[in-house]
């Protein structure tokens, strides 16, 4: 029985081990058919990832729907027509002035309305202007615009090429349009530098060479029964006739100046022009194509060896040499008239009421027969001034430009240059008479010092106010008239201005003010002191020579040469 109960527990044993096993194995089998599942959905999933890039493309290559264009904000810069601006736009300038508040002056403000461009002026007093320019310059802190007397043609010349002043030429050529109508190539060759750039905005007017001439006395020619001189020898009797005669009639033979050579620029200026009766005029000119210079000349010697006789005889001013042009002005304008013949500007500058006893005396003649050579600086037909720079500090110089171009209009030229219509000018514009002057004012220079930027861009030429019929009468328009008529025929081939190359610049800064300060001492010292002018000459010439005037005439010969092939 025992055996038989073990028998069967060993049996049922057996047969819970066998159904275990089978259990165990279809577990393994669910386990291995769902990792088999898991294997073929990831499998299919990476199918599906490969497949997406299709769709993708697919899609890429549906038609777009047109996208809406975004319109950009408007430019708040007109390139034409005014204003300038939509919105009021600004920019700092510095004006060598005393004035307060300069965007009151009455054309600053008619120019900014119009232009909506509304400049904040920083006026620096004309006494300290050289100072604050030389910290601007080391400094390199600098305001956008260089405006009313403050750049020279020097220093725009100096300063453009080194980076510092912005190249205007392509701003002139595309916004400048009153400019580009009245510029012609040798304008733009006077503006300009050793680089082929320009750096400065102008003021354009007529060439001057009425600036200089020979204003005689005809009363005085009148009251002594005098003819007008022709010679040398003739004018220097009329000298004599002058001091000795009582020609003004008060009664005192000793109060007249026959004789007087005016410092209006300069006194070596002056006198150059005087020294052709001796040959050749004073300073540099082209004589068959070369250089020469008048100052090294034996007309140089001559002409001083008369002044010093003529000082002897008391024919010559005697202050000539040291008055200012505000004490002999005042002098000329006196009553009764002391001055006989005076070489400088026009009669009205200098004589003021008595401008109408004075006419242009004709240029003399030697023993031949031959007229006397005239000089004239420049023999263009339009001056060039330099009145306002940009600097590299500017954001918006197109504005700038175009802000000048409406001043360059001739009829608003011509307001910048006196005052608006309606307060000095006329709707002819022509002048007021004092009835109309202001409160406050006895003139109306006195007026227009107070209320007016003159240095701003102009353009003043006869053409220009032909074409916008503009009077150009000038209150001293007969002498000028009479001056081009008696000079111009005689006038020899001045070197004509173009801006130096660095190296001649070196050389003209290192030598030019020296030579020239040597002739004036000279010359001064020769006529006053009753020099050995004759005994001296050489040892003068060897002088001029050892302080660089032969490097000086060198420079001046590449320039005319250099000059010349701007115009082949």
């Amino acid at each position: 029985m025992n055996k038989r109960l073990i028998a069967f527990i060993l049996a049922l044993m057996l047969l819970v081990c066998l159904f275990a096993g089978c259990s165990d194995k279809s577990t393994d089998s669910s386990a291995s058919d769902t990792s088999a599942e898991t294997e073929t959905k990831t499998e299919e999933k990476k199918e599906e990832k490969k497949e997406e890039p299709k769709k993708e493309e697919e899609k890429k290559e549906e038609p777009k729907k047109e996208e809406e264009k975004v319109e950009e904000p408007a430019s708040n810069f007109n390139e034409t027509g005014w204003p300038v601006c939509n919105e009021p736009e600004s920019f700092t300038i510095w004006a060598s002035s005393d004035a307060t508040a300069p965007e009151e002056f009455p054309m600053n403000k008619i120019v900014s309305e119009a232009t909506n461009v509304y400049p904040e002026w920083i006026c620096i007093s004309p006494a300290a202007i050289a100072e604050r320019k030389a910290l601007m310059w080391a400094s390199q802190d600098y305001p956008d615009v260089l405006g009313p007397s403050v750049p020279t043609k020097d220093e725009c010349h100096q300063y453009g090429p080194m980076g510092i002043l912005m190249p205007l030429s392509d701003l002139l050529d595309k916004y400048a349009v009153n400019f580009n109508q009245y510029a012609d190539d040798t304008v733009r060759v006077a503006m300009m530098s050793s680089d082929g750039e320009i750096y400065f905005v102008p003021y354009l007017c007529e060439i001057d060479s009425w600036c200089r001439g020979y204003n005689i006395n005809q009363n005085w020619l009148d009251a002594l029964g005098l003819d007008m001189p022709t010679t040398l020898d003739e004018f220097t009797d009329v000298l004599r006739a002058f001091k000795d005669g009582d020609p003004n009639g008060n009664g005192d033979n000793t109060d007249e100046i026959p004789f007087a050579i005016a410092k209006v620029w300069s006194l070596l200026e002056s006198v150059t022009p005087f020294i052709g009766n001796f040959g050749i005029p004073g300073d540099y000119q082209v004589i068959d194509g070369e250089v020469v210079n008048g100052y090294i000349n034996t007309s140089f010697r001559d002409a001083c060896i008369y002044l010093r006789d003529i000082y002897n005889e008391g024919l010559l001013d005697p202050e000539m040499f040291t008055i200012d042009n505000a004490t002999r002005n005042a002098r000329g304008k006196g009553e009764p008239a002391v001055y006989g013949i005076v070489l400088g500007y026009t009669p009205p500058w200098h004589f003021g009421d008595n401008k109408t006893q004075y006419t242009t005396m004709p240029l003399l003649k030697d023993a031949n027969g031959n007229t006397a050579k005239w000089y004239i600086p420049s023999l263009r037909s339009v001056d060039v001034g330099c009145q306002l720079a940009i600097t590299v500090a500017c954001k918006n110089p197109e504005v700038v430009m175009r802000w000048c171009d409406y001043m360059m209009q001739p009829d608003n030229s011509i307001q910048v240059d006196k005052g608006p219509v309606g307060i000095m000018l006329d709707e002819t514009y022509h002048e007021y008479g004092t009835d109309k002057l202001p409160a406050g004012y006895n003139t109306w220079s006195d007026w227009m010092a107070a209320n007016r930027f003159q240095q701003l861009p102009r353009i003043m030429t006869p053409q220009a106010f032909a074409d916008y019929n503009l009077p150009w009468e000038k209150g001293d328009q007969q002498w000028r008239d009479e001056r081009d008529a008696a000079y111009l025929d005689h006038v020899v081939e001045s070197v004509q201005e173009i801006a130096p190359l660095e190296d001649e610049t070196e050389i003209l800064t290192m030598y030019q003010a020296d030579v020239q300060k040597y002739i004036e001492e000279t010359m001064a010292s020769w006529v006053t002191n009753n020099g050995n002018i004759e005994g001296e000459w050489e040892n003068y010439l060897s002088t001029m020579e050892i302080l660089g005037e032969g490097e000086i005439r060198k420079v001046k010969q590449q320039q005319y040469e250099r000059y010349l092939t701007l115009f082949d």
